[in-house]
C-alpha cells in the first residue's frame, strides 16, 4: 500500500521542491520510501508502505527501459503471473507485484491489466507510445483522482496534492449527495473540477498534446444471470481469496468487529496460520451498541491474541476533525471516526489489516434487501396513485417516503430528508451516477444492488483506506474480490430469496465453523449512540453550535432562514434526529477546512 502524485504538462519541468511537497502531502500513505520522476513534461513522487518484498529493488516508482510505474495496492495472483512470464522469458530481480505488472505491460500492453487480481491504483508512463495510463482495479478499493486545466493534468491517490495546482472549490452538486446520502457518487470528489477515477476505468493520456481519453476496461457490475446457485463453489472462492489475501512479507492481523463477515475471516485465518492471529477490536460502554460478547466467543473459539479498544463520546469529538482531515471530505458513515482510532492503535503492532467489507454489498447484507417485493409494489403504485390521496401514517408512510424518490437508491437514507427538503428545496441532489446505473436496469434486485455495489461500497471502501492509511495501515478487504462478485452477480437469484434472511449464502457458509448464535443474530453494524455524543455540550455537542455561529460556511450554501428554522425544529430532539445533525456538522468541519495545502504551489 502505497500513493503516489504525477504531474503532466507538455514542455515543462516540474520544481523540484514542489514534488517534495507533494510527497510530504501523502507521507502518511507511504513512510518507508519515497522516489521521484522529474523529466521534462512529467514528475511525479511516489510514497511506499513496504509490505510485499520490502526490499530496496521494490522501491518505486520503477522503471524498465523506457516504461516506468507508479503502483499503489496489492496483486493477489502475482506469483502465478509472473511463473508465467518467467516461462516466457521475462526476467526479473525483485520478489514483489510491482515488477510484475511492469514487465507483464512490457510485453503485452494494457490487456494484461484483465490478468491482475487484486487492489490497485496504477500509473505507466510509456515513453515509447508518448502517453500515460491510469487506471484502478474494477471494484475501485484503492482511491485516485483526477484533475485537468488546459494543457496541465494531475493524477493522485489523494484529493489534498491536486489542491497546490488549484484553487479549492467546493463542488455543489457533490455537497447536496452529501448532505443527504453522506457519500458523492461516481466522479465527484467533493471539490470542484477534480475527479474520482471510477472503478474498472482507465484514463490515457497524451504526453505531447494532454489529450485524454477515458475507457471502462472492466465493468463488474453487468448482472447477466447465467448460472445456478453453487455454494460449495462459493465456499472455495471465498476461502481461497481470504487466504490469498493473507500475503504478506510483514505478517498481518485482523479486525474483529463481532459480526459474521470479520468473524468468518478470523476463522479461516486461524486454520491456515501457524502463529497466534492478533486482532482488534472497538469496545463502546453503550449495550445496545457494544458487540463485545461475539467478539470474545470468536477471540475464544481461535485462541486470538486479543486486543480491546475503548472507544467513547469524547474519543469520538476529539477524533472527528482529523478524521473529515484525511477523508477530504465528511465521513460517509460515523464509523469512520471509530475506524480512524482503531487503526491509530493497530499502527503499533502491523502494517496489514483484514476487514470484512464488501460482505453485505456482494451477499446482500442489509435489511433493504429483505423488502424487495415491497419495494417493487411501490415503484408500480406510486405511478397510479396521486401522493396527495396517501396517508402519511403506517403502513403507508413507506410509500409516502418513496413517492419522489426510488427505494433503490434512498433506502439506505435513514432520516427524513423529505422534510429537510421541504424546509430547504434548494440542497435536493440532481439526478446523478445512482440515477444513471440503477436506470440501467429492470429487475429492482438489479436496481438495488448496482446503487450498493458502486455508490454505497464506493464510500466504504474509500473510508477504509483512508482511515487506515492515515496512520500508515493496509487495510485488506477479502470479500470485495473481482472473483467472487464475478460469481454471485451472475447467480439466478429472485427477490423471495432473502425474504426471510440477510447473506443467506454466507450465513451457510459461516455456521460451518462459526456458533450459531453469532451467525443469525442481528446485525448491529459498526453503530453508536450519537444522539447521546451529540447532546453532550462538553464532547461532540459543542460542535453543533459551529452551523448557526459567525463563522458558519454551510449557510454560504443554503437559504439562511430556511436553514436557521430547520436546524432549530432538529436540534429540538436530537435523539431523533442525530443522523442529519451528524451529516451538516461534519459538512461544517469540512467546509472550514478548505484551503490550499502549505509551501510551493504550482505556478503557471
Amino acid at each position: 500500500m502505497c500513493g503516489f502524485v504525477v504531474f503532466i504538462q507538455p514542455e515543462k519541468k516540474f520544481n523540484q521542491k514542489l514534488l517534495v511537497e507533494l510527497g510530504n502531502d501523502i507521507i502518511h500513505r507511504g513512510p518507508d520510501s519515497e522516489g521521484y520522476i522529474n523529466e521534462i513534461g512529467i514528475g511525479g513522487v511516489f510514497r511506499r508502505l513496504s509490505i510485499i518484498d520490502p526490499t530496496k529493488k521494490s522501491d518505486q516508482p520503477m522503471t524498465s527501459g523506457k516504461i516506468s510505474i507508479f503502483f499503489n495496492g496489492e496483486i493477489y495472483n502475482f506469483k502465478e503471473l509472473k511463473a508465467q512470464l518467467i516461462s516466457e522469458n521475462v526476467n526479473f530481480i525483485s520478489e514483489g507485484d510491482t515488477e510484475v505488472i511492469l514487465k507483464g505491460y512490457e510485453k503485452y500492453g494494457k490487456v494484461f491489466f484483465k490478468k491482475l487480481i487484486g487492489m490497485f491504483s496504477i500509473l505507466i508512463v510509456d515513453r515509447v507510445l508518448n502517453k500515460v495510463l491510469a487506471l484502478r482495479d474494477p471494484l475501485g478499493i484503492k482511491p485516485l483522482y483526477f484533475y485537468k486545466n488546459d494543457k496541465f493534468i494531475g493524477v493522485s491517490s489523494e484529493v489534498r496534492p491536486l489542491l497546490r495546482a488549484c484553487n479549492p472549490e467546493v463542488d455543489e452538486n457533490a455537497l447536496k449527495e452529501l448532505i443527504v446520502f453522506g457519500w458523492a457518487a461516481g466522479k465527484l470528489s467533493n471539490y470542484k473540477n477534480i475527479d474520482l477515477i471510477q472503478q474498472g476505468t482507465s484514463i490515457e493520456i497524451d504526453l505531447k498534446t494532454s489529450e485524454v481519453k477515458e475507457e471502462v476496461y472492466e465493468n463488474i457490475f453487468n448482472f447477466e444471470r447465467s448460472e445456478n446457485l453453487d455454494i460449495s463453489n462459493i465456499k472455495d472462492l471465498l476461502n481461497k481469496s481470504i487466504v490469498d489475501h493473507t500475503m504478506s512479507d510483514v505478517g498481518y492481523c485482523l479486525q474483529l468487529s463481532g459480526g459474521v463477515d470479520s468473524s468468518y475471516i478470523a476463522a479461516l485465518c486461524s486454520e491456515n496460520s501457524s502463529r497466534k492471529l492478533k486482532s482488534f477490536s472497538i469496545s463502546v460502554e453503550d449495550e445496545n451498541f457494544n458487540e463485545e460478547k461475539f467478539q470474545n466467543l470468536v477471540i475464544e473459539k481461535f485462541n486470538l491474541d486479543y486486543e480491546k479498544i475503548n472507544f467513547n463520546g469524547q474519543n469520538y469529538a476529539e477524533e472527528l476533525p482529523e478524521a473529515i482531515n484525511y477523508m477530504e471530505g465528511p465521513t460517509p458513515h460515523g464509523g469512520c471516526v471509530a475506524l480512524k482510532y482503531l487503526n491509530r492503535k493497530i499502527s503499533k503492532f502491523s502494517k496489514v489489516v483484514l476487514t470484512g467489507e464488501g460482505a453485505d454489498e456482494l451477499f446482500g447484507g442489509y435489511n433493504r434487501y429483505q423488502f424487495l417485493e415491497y419495494f417493487k409494489y411501490i415503484e408500480i403504485v406510486k405511478k397510479f396513485i396521486p401522493s396527495s390521496v396517501i396517508p402519511n401514517i403506517y403502513p403507508f408512510k413507506t410509500l409516502k417516503k418513496y413517492y419522489r424518490t426510488s427505494p433503490a437508491i434512498f433506502s439506505s437514507v435513514y432520516f427524513d430528508y423529505e422534510n429537510l427538503w421541504k424546509s430547504m428545496p434548494d440542497i435536493i441532489p440532481l439526478p446523478g451516477h445512482r440515477d444513471k446505473i440503477s436506470n440501467k436496469f429492470n429487475d429492482f434486485y438489479d436496481k438495488l444492488r448496482s446503487v450498493d455495489q458502486s455508490s454505497y461500497l464506493s464510500s466504504l471502501l474509500i473510508r477504509q483506506d483512508k482511515m487506515s492509511m492515515a496512520h500508515s495501515v493496509e487495510a485488506r478487504v477479502p470479500f470485495t474480490h473481482c472473483p467472487l462478485f464475478n460469481k454471485l452477480n451472475k447467480m439466478n437469484l429472485n427477490a423471495n430469496f432473502f425474504k426471510n434472511e440477510t447473506k443467506p449464502i454466507l450465513k451457510k457458509i459461516a455456521v460451518q465453523k462459526l456458533p450459531q448464535e453469532l451467525v443469525y443474530r442481528r446485525k448491529v453494524g459498526l453503530l453508536f449512540p450519537y444522539g447521546k455524543w451529540l447532546s453532550d455540550k462538553d464532547g461532540a455537542g459543542a460542535y453543533l453550535d459551529y452551523l448557526d455561529d459567525s463563522k458558519s460556511k454551510i449557510k454560504s450554501y443554503v437559504d439562511k432562514n430556511r436553514f436557521k428554522k430547520f436546524l432549530f425544529e432538529v436540534k429540538k430532539n436530537i435523539n431523533k434526529n442525530h443522523n442529519v445533525l451528524r451529516k451538516l456538522i461534519e459538512i461544517e468541519l469540512w467546509l472550514r477546512t478548505i484551503k490550499r495545502p502549505k509551501g510551493e504551489i504550482l505556478n503557471g
